[in-house]
């Protein structure tokens, strides 16, 4: 729900496709990391969602939630690697604890986290004459893996589609059948992919780690200039341009 509105809003304010991509990347891990991380697991819990147009064409997005802040663990190699990504991809990222609201001491103040980023085309101020246009963004592909095997005996995937904390899980259960539970090398095309997520590189570790275990290798093959081949480039997870 949240990045369908978010993805028609920034239509809306004519942000660029580049613009939208990097704002759409960098909201995606903040609310995921709400919604893993902010409350107990099985518990209800709200992560609000805002944006808007500021002075000299900035969009500043607002996420909040009123759960429990918990440090990413630097320790753990394929984790913590979501607000790290979001911080990248924008102009500027704050993360702050409000103390609790007045009248409520004994609950959580939550977190909320700002954003921020310069849209690369300015603002225009529409008259009453004019009206702005909405930018329309390619239709999104939907999630798939098609997979083979090579004449070498390699098996290969085909990803394409968001792979995000929908899709994550489904990415890992595919990529190990087709490398029929780690036990034959792995070239994993991801230029298909529109959106890597912290999400989907948990889950190429643990198909990296499954692989290993079995002495196999894992390729990975990214579009450079792409949403994973930047993601990757920043979590140190070797792959090859296509």
């Amino acid at each position: 729900m949240a990045r369908n509105a978010f993805t028609g809003w920034l239509s809306q304010v004519g942000a660029t496709a580049e613009d939208a991509e990097a704002l759409h990347l960098a909201m995606v891990e903040v609310v995921t990391n709400a919604i893993e991380h902010a409350y107990p697991p099985g518990e209800p819990g709200i992560v609000e969602l805002t944006a808007a147009l500021r002075d000299y064409g900035n969009v500043e997005c607002h996420i909040t939630d009123q759960g429990t802040w918990r440090p990413p663990d630097s320790g753990d190699a394929d984790r913590g690697h979501g607000l790290m990504v979001a911080g990248h991809v924008v102009d500027s990222m704050v993360v702050s604890h409000p103390p609790p609201s007045p009248g409520d001491s004994a609950g959580p103040g939550g977190t909320v986290v700002v954003m921020r980023l310069r849209l690369r085309r300015p603002a225009i101020l529409a008259s009453g004459h004019h009206s702005a246009r909405a930018v329309a963004y390619p239709p999104e592909l939907p999630f798939t893996v098609a997979a083979s095997i090579e004449a070498s005996g390699a098996a290969r995937a085909l990803v394409a589609g968001p792979v995000d904390i929908v899709t994550a899980d489904q990415l890992s259960r595919r990529l190990l059948s087709a490398s029929r539970g780690g036990t034959v090398p792995l070239i994993a095309d991801l230029t298909g992919v529109t959106q890597l997520a912290s999400a989907g590189v948990r889950a190429l570790y643990l198909v990296r780690e499954q692989l290993m275990a079995h002495q196999q290798a894992l390729t990975l093959i990214t579009a450079p200039g792409s949403s994973a081949h930047l993601v990757l480039d920043l979590v140190h997870l070797s792959h090859i341009g296509g």
